[in-house]
């Protein structure tokens, strides 16, 4: 595997547009998860592949190369997959534009007739990426160095000229700098075609499937790590297979990376370089892999390592509305000792289901609501040359963030992994592996007794209540007619062996399930159908609790068997009940580096000469209303340190100095940069807000 990092610089402005809804939403410039600015991965595979065909046509380039480096589309089997994996490409470098100057510009244009004059109503606003911007990303290969698929794709980054829309009229026009690369394009065709190798085959990052058959033992008990996977570009993993355009056009991924697609990242990378291990591993009893959950934003990974995240279970509740000291009231019937009355929840407001994550640290529980799990929101037009049609999907991803998982897998297996993560940690999950779903993965050994008995529930509990992680697959021969979920998932777990269940009690919720279906996901092998999936099943699904009788003496013995059939699918993950959470988890708000603009200098500096007991928000915008007119605005400030009374006075004594600097002159970023201001204040205050 090699990593390409690379730079591009716009030698002048260019429009990328984000692509999403109509024109008008098109014209924006498309910014990032944390609000900057930059070149979508997506754009530039499409330049890569439109540069590559044209020099494979040229140049006579060896059969199949360009299908190597970027994929099939809609191809089977491992051929299909692209060689490539792109990360997306943030402003790299804001002080690089003239003077200074904002990143991002607006540019107005207009419609000319055969007559040369502007033509009525034509007149439209787009916002651009400002010449001299800079934009750094990085392109990983499956590949080897100087094989065909390198030189290939180091060839075609260089030869890109031009970014955005508009590249004819020469809007875009960029210069690529490769770390390390001192070759032109020309020398790289050269090379290339004085190979003499055939393009290599690519490492798929798609799973290793094969039959189940009897499980090869391996030496040693299982080995347990925490994984630590810290994403550097979005994440789309569906709930459910997407099964064609004629199903529609918007492709949403779930809040989680589902035990599936965790253990064919890990088979995949074992297969690379030792396929009879892998496939023991697979057959193994002692290999089973958790989803991985979200659990702080990407750069938190050292709070990361001791935070544990578990799928929250159904029977968790949370009150609609803070009570009047500004809390959140929580229950779960599951681990309360006594029941609960709604009628004194706060404010009247009734308890109601969770979904999310509740995350662990120490004795403290959080809870991390779905809704509030950041996404990216993209658009694509994906054109299909062969039949000339081209369709506009939209896809709904998780922003980069750091997920948080377990994993146990046989000890020659567990050896391998830890070699190839210390070497190169890098693993892709999801959908379009080439420009998403990349990141770190980090293993940490653990003992899972050690870990789940400082998880003090209840004196009486320990060890007893369970939440299933991923769906448990319901037999065929189980007749479910009449039964209810919670039924159902009792009968589960006592053909699991793991004894009776609690009986429920008013207040308490021993046993809570729902009931669903899963599909197949394609496989290298027929699974089950002509379509090359596998059939749909009967499920448990994730977020179910029970309560057992008798607490479970050998804890990793109960989680390794899981619940139900379908290990080799990911399905009856168990984890330990982590306790009902104590408040709301709330992501750091980042304030980002506006140094570069001079609006957002004079925002950062107005920020800090108004120190923690500056003027509100509301203040602020209220100096902002008045600004177009400076005599109005002068007055209006006057008038708070003279009139008013002597706290608001001392609000505003601290940029009173510099603000009147600023009406007297006439500078135009001056209104921006008191808006910068706003945001700064609204971001530093609600950071004193978090508990």
């Amino acid at each position: 595997m090699i990593s390409l990092s690379y730079k591009i610089k716009l030698l002048s402005d260019a429009t990328p547009g984000s692509g999403l809804g109509s024109s008008w939403i098109n014209t924006l410039v498309t910014r990032g998860f944390d609000g900057r600015p930059q070149i979508r991965p997506e754009h530039v595979k499409g330049l890569l592949r439109d540069r590559l065909e044209e020099i494979a046509v040229l140049a006579q380039l060896p059969d199949g190369l360009v299908d190597k480096v970027l994929g099939i589309e809609n191809a089977r089997g491992r051929d299909g997959e692209a060689a490539i994996c792109l990360s997306p490409l943030p402003l790299h470098d804001t002080q690089g534009n003239e003077n200074g100057a904002s990143p991002v510009r607006l540019i107005s244009r207009t419609a000319l007739n055969r007559h040369g004059t502007v033509v009525r109503a034509s007149l439209r606003t787009v916002e651009a990426l400002a010449a001299g911007s800079e934009f750094k990303g990085t392109i990983r290969l499956m590949t080897q160095p100087a094989s065909p698929v390198d030189l290939a794709v180091r060839m075609a980054l260089l030869s890109i000229g031009a970014v955005g829309s508009s590249r004819t009229r020469g809007s875009g026009a960029c210069v690529i700098h490769i770390e390390g690369e001192s070759r032109g394009p020309g020398a790289l065709l050269k090379a290339l075609l004085t190979s003499g190798e055939a393009p290599q085959a690519v490492v798929s990052s798609s799973p290793v499937v094969t039959t189940k058959s009897a499980a090869v033992p391996a030496p040693g008990p299982a080995r347990w790590f925490r994984m630590v996977f810290t994403a550097q570009s979005e994440i789309c993993c569906p709930a459910t297979p997407v099964m064609g355009e004629e199903q529609g056009n918007v492709i949403t991924s779930d809040f989680l990376i589902p035990a599936s697609a965790v253990q064919g990242a890990i088979l995949t990378r074992l297969n690379a370089v030792d396929p009879q291990t892998a496939t023991s591993c697979f057959k193994d009893d002692m290999f089973r892999a958790w989803p991985l959950l979200p659990m702080s934003d990407a750069n938190q990974v050292s709070q990361a390592a001791a935070t544990w995240p578990v799928l929250v279970p159904l029977s968790h509740r949370m009150s609609k509305l803070p009570n009047d000291h500004d809390e959140f009231e929580f229950l779960d019937s599951a681990v309360d000792v006594a029941p609960h009355d709604w009628r004194n929840t706060a404010k009247g407001s009734p308890l109601k289901g969770t979904r999310g994550v509740l995350l662990r640290r120490d004795d403290e529980v959080k809870l991390w609501r779905e809704g509030e799990i950041p996404r990216v929101i993209s658009a694509h037009v994906k054109v299909n040359d062969r039949k000339g049609q081209s369709s506009l999907f939209t896809v709904e991803a998780l922003a980069p963030m750091t997920f948080g998982g377990l994993i146990a897998l046989p000890s020659q297996a567990a050896e391998l992994l830890c070699q190839l993560m210390e070497k190169d940690p890098w693993l892709v999950v999801g959908k379009a592996r080439s420009v998403r779903g990349g990141g770190r993965l980090q293993l940490l050994p653990i003992q899972p007794e050690e870990v789940f008995a400082q998880w003090p529930l209840h004196s009486n509990r320990s060890n007893r209540v369970f939440v299933l992680q991923s769906p448990a697959m319901i037999p065929n021969d189980l007749d479910i007619a009449g039964m209810s979920a919670d039924e159902i998932l009792a009968e589960l777990i006592e053909r699991a062996g793991l004894g009776a269940v609690e009986k429920g009690q008013p207040g308490f919720a021993a046993t809570q399930a729902t009931t669903g279906l899963r599909f197949g996901w394609e496989r290298n092998q027929d699974g089950g159908n002509q379509k090359g999936r596998l059939q749909a099943v009967r499920v448990v699904e994730p977020g179910a609790v029970f309560t057992l009788m008798t607490p479970v003496s050998d804890i990793q013995e109960v989680m390794l068997r899981g619940l139900g059939q379908g290990r080799e699918r990911g399905y009856g993950c168990l984890i330990p009940h982590p306790g009902k959470a104590q408040r709301p988890f709330v992501r750091d708000r980042q304030i980002p580096n506006l140094t570069g603009s001079q609006s957002g200098k004079i925002g950062v500096e107005l920020h800090q000469l108004a120190g923690d007991h500056g003027p509100s928000p509301s203040q602020i915008s209220a100096l902002l209303e008045k600004f177009a007119n400076p005599k109005k605005a002068l007055e209006y400030l006057q008038k708070q340190i003279q009139e008013r009374n002597h706290h608001i006075a001392q609000v505003w004594l601290g940029v009173f100095p510099k603000l009147k600097t600023y009406l007297e002159g006439d500078d135009p970023d001056v209104v921006k940069g008191l808006e910068v201001w706003r945001n700064l204040t609204i971001i530093h205050r609600k950071q004193e807000d978090q508990p």
